[in-house]
Parts: C-alpha cells; structure tokens; sequence
C-alpha cells in the first residue's frame, strides 16, 4: 500500500523534474543560437565558451591574473577586436572589446553604467553606499577640492612634502642593499604609493616607509584580504571585519586630526580639510557624515595606491629585461636635473616643475601600463540592441561589455611590435603617433580615473629618485612558473586589487657604485 501511495508522487517528480530539464535545455539551446555567425572562440550547444575559459585558466600558473586570460584566448583563437564569450550559465556573457572606436562609444559617446561584478569585493573596506556614490556620472564634480589635489599642479607643489618619504625610501633600500638578502618588493612600493597619496590629500605623512611603522602593516593586513574568492572571504569574514575596524579607527583618527589642524590654523589647509568645509558649507553632510565619506575617499586612494604599485614593480622588471632604455632613462636624468645626486634633490625641491620635462621616463611609465593593461572595465549593455559606430554594426548578445586593455595594448595594427618594451612610441612628436583612443589604462569619459595624473607623477618620481642610485634585479626561484613570455615569463601578473609581479617580486637591490 505504501509503495502505491508514493506512486502518484513519484511520477508527479519525475514529470516535473523531465518539464524542468526540457525548460533548460529550450533555453540553453534559444540563448546559444544568438551567438551563431558571430566571432567566438570554439562554441559549443553544451557548454558555449565555457570550456575554452575554464581550459586557460586551468592551464595558467598559480596566482595567475584570470582577467589576462581574455588576451590568451583573443591570440590563441585569432579573435577580432570585438568578440564573444558564452559563459552562461556559470557567468556572464562577455562581449570583449579591443576596438578603439567602440571603447570610445561607450565611455564617452554614449556612456553606459559601470558594472558592478561583486559588490561585496571591498566589502566591509568600502561601504556599498559609498561605492554607488562614486559610480554616480557627477561624483568627481561634487569633489572639487578632492579633484584639485590630483592635479599636476598640486603634485609640483607637495613635490617638497615628500622628501621625508622618499629619503625613507632610500633609506630602506639601502638596508636591503646592505643584507645581501633576496626582498619581494611589492610592499615597499605599496608603502611609497601610499605615502604619496597620503601626503598630497592630507598634507602631512603616514610614515609607512619607517621600519617601526605602526599603520604599515594594520594597512597591509586589511589588503591582504581584498580578493575575488568568495569561499575564502566567507571563512575568513570576521578576521575580515576586525582588520578593517581596525584600519578604520586609524583613518578616522588622521581624518579628524587633519581637520581639527586645518580649523587651528597651525598649517596649511590640505584638499581633505577644504573638502570637509566645502560638505558643510554646501549641505550636503554633517560633520560626522563627512569625517566618514573622507575616510573612504582614503581608503579609494589606498585601493588605486597598490594597483600604481603593482605598476611600479612592472617598471622595474622592464627596465631590468631592457637596459639599453634604463641607460637612456638614466641619461635623462642626469640631463634634466643633475648627474650629482645631491644636487638633484636640490633642484627636486627648488624647481620641482623640471619633472614636466622627464619624457622618456615619462614614456618607460606608459608603455610599462601599456604591457601589463592594469585590467579593464566592465560595462552593463542592452541586450537585442545593436551597437553601431563608425559604419561598423556589433549585436548585443551579452548584459556585459569588457573593455580589455591589454588586448588593446597589444594589437599589432595599433602599436607595431606590440610585445616589445619601446618607450619611444610614447615621446612627444613620435611616428606613428598613437592611435586616438587605444591608450586607456585610467579608462576615459565620465568614469575616468581623478587619479591618474597623481599616479604618472608618482612613478615618475619614484624612478627619478631611485634609478640612478639602485639596481633592483628580480630573482626568482629556479624552475618557478611561467606565463606565456608576453605577459613577463616568470614574472607573469598574479592579482593584488590589480595585476602585480607575481610573489611580491622578489629583488636583489645593488647599490650602484657611480651613484
């Protein structure tokens, strides 16, 4: 009786469990026909792209930046500038965009919303109010005094501010030098990059690069838990959440401090107190609400800080693979500010504006953002729209655009010999001149980076102040893994908030004799 009575059940199950299945496989077979005729690596009814994706990353070394894998796909499967990837159901479908014109359409001609993958990726760092805030198309008009900061003016005025920080640097350099002992450098330039930022809102310094340093490591302990994983950050929420109260108590304190100094008169009004009053005065927030949107303007410098950073190691790994362009750059130096080191420091702090005219240093940085392609931007579309620019017609197939900067960077069409580390295609008056639109690693329009000026000056000063006096020469273990030579061998891009040189770049440091 019992088994009789399960058997309406039972069948009722199977029936509905068979409509189910038929449901999916209608859909699954509706959504991969859209991407019939249009430019994909190998597709499939199963899976669509998926297999392909899961195939590059399986075969990627440990760490490795999955982003860099769309490039490895676009080479291997001789992908056109704009192209798909099915991934549903696992993902978003992603239609790549190497294409110039159409990056342009979409950031500055047309603007789309940024998209947002994960939410919760700078979680509980950033709060997700404070996150849609600065997606917002008016977020950097409503921040003139933030904005002012970031300007090359401003940087050429605080150039004096930063020796403390920079003699630091050197400092610590000079401790590695005389170890004798391999150093991952990544944190030292994150300490530096942060330093810079810090200085130039604030007007006064974190001392990150001291060897007593208290914040440095509260900091680097709250970024050592950013990441895409969302099974290690579920186990490790509340390690999380203590680190980030943590480093946010700090910054509240220095946001406070920064502006009750401000208010006293003692020194200078830096662009964070000058904001605060601005948000007073126009309404906008109370004091409290304001000391809090500060602090995560602070935190945003931190987060933009490593990516410079992973930047910054970059420059030093090329120019160590390159030294007919570190001499060069070297020249420059001696060229523009003195071949005497004292001296250059001097003319740094009498006539800082002389950073202006360091174009091939200048140059090194660009093609260095060039080669890494810092990562890309996510844009929301409208699906069963086309998207038409210059004579040019793309289907919408996909809810997400990825404008992939590397693969942009690396189009032979666009820069010649793409692979190869030319700074000279970046000087002034250079033939061919780059192609409008194609050299976007701070993205352009509405959503563009404020920062971007304060990031060149950074690393322009970095290696003014380094190069000539230090050779920083990557060691990695023998047998290590590698990416393909592209993306830098063995020193192939792991993901840190942005790509880095992977284990943290591990150095030797030489203090160069003729320095």
């Amino acid at each position: 009786m019992m088994r009789d009575s399960l058997g309406p059940f039972r069948t009722f199950t199977l029936l509905t469990v068979g409509l189910l299945l038929s449901l999916f496989v209608i859909k699954t077979v509706k959504h991969r026909r859209r991407y019939h005729g249009l430019p994909t690596p190998p597709h499939n009814m199963l899976l669509g792209n998926l297999g392909v994706v899961l195939a590059e990353i399986l075969a990627s070394p440990e760490g490795f930046f999955h982003l860099f894998c769309v490039e490895n796909i676009r080479r291997k499967y001789n992908m056109p500038s704009v192209f798909y990837l099915d991934l549903w159901p696992i993902l978003p479908s992603i239609m790549v965009v190497a294409e110039p014109v159409v990056a342009k359409h979409m950031t500055q001609v047309q603007p789309l919303q940024r998209e947002r993958f994960s939410p919760n990726l700078f979680s509980p760092l950033l709060t997700a109010e404070f996150i849609l805030a600065m997606e917002q198309k008016n977020w950097k008009k409503e921040n003139p005094a933030l904005n002012a900061a970031l300007t090359s003016t401003r940087v050429n005025e605080a150039t004096s501010l930063l020796f403390p920080s920079l003699h630091s640097l050197r400092s610590r350099l000079h401790s590695i030098s005389q170890s004798g002992k391999q150093y991952p450098i990544k944190d030292l330039l994150i300490s530096y990059i942060i330093e810079v930022g810090g200085v130039i809102q604030l007007g006064g310094s974190f001392d990150l690069l001291a060897e007593t340093s208290a914040l440095d490591p509260i900091i680097k302990q709250s970024l050592d838990m950013m990441g895409w994983n969302p099974v290690k950050r579920y186990i490790c929420s509340k390690e999380i959440k203590q680190r980030t109260d943590c480093l946010n108590r700090v910054l509240v304190a220095t946001v406070q401090n920064t502006v009750q100094t401000g208010e006293s008169g003692m020194m200078s009004q830096s662009p964070i107190y000058l904001a605060h009053v601005e948000q007073l005065a126009s309404g906008r927030m109370d004091h409290a609400e304001s000391i809090a949107y500060l602090v995560n303007t602070m935190k945003v410098i931190i987060l933009a800080s490593v990516v410079t950073a992973g930047a910054a190691s970059y420059c030093y790994l090329f120019l160590h693979k390159y030294p007919d362009c570190l001499r060069e750059m070297r020249e420059e130096h001696d060229r523009v500010f003195s071949p005497d080191r004292t001296q250059t420091w001097e003319l740094l702090q009498k006539e800082p504006h002389r950073i202006n005219s360091l174009h091939f240093t200048l140059a090194v940085v660009k093609e260095t953002l060039r080669l890494i392609g810092v990562g890309g931007v996510f844009k929301k579309l409208k699906t069963e729209e086309f998207l038409e620019t210059e004579g040019n017609v793309y289907p919408v197939v996909c809810n997400v655009a990825f404008i992939c900067h590397l693969a942009m960077g690396r189009r032979a069409d666009l820069f010649p010999d793409p692979d190869a580390f030319r700074p000279h295609r970046f000087l002034p008056g250079a033939n061919p001149p780059i192609p409008a639109d194609s050299f976007r690693p701070f993205e352009k329009g509405q959503l563009s980076c404020p920062g971007q000026t304060l990031a060149l000056k950074s690393l322009v000063l970095l290696l003014l102040t380094t190069s000539r006096e230090f050779d920083l020469v990557p060691v990695f273990p023998k047998g290590a893994p590698r990416a393909a030579e592209y993306l830098g061998g063995e020193g192939y891009p792991e993901f840190h908030i942005g790509p880095h040189v992977n284990k943290g770049m591990p150095v030797m440091v030489h203090t160069r004799v003729d320095a």
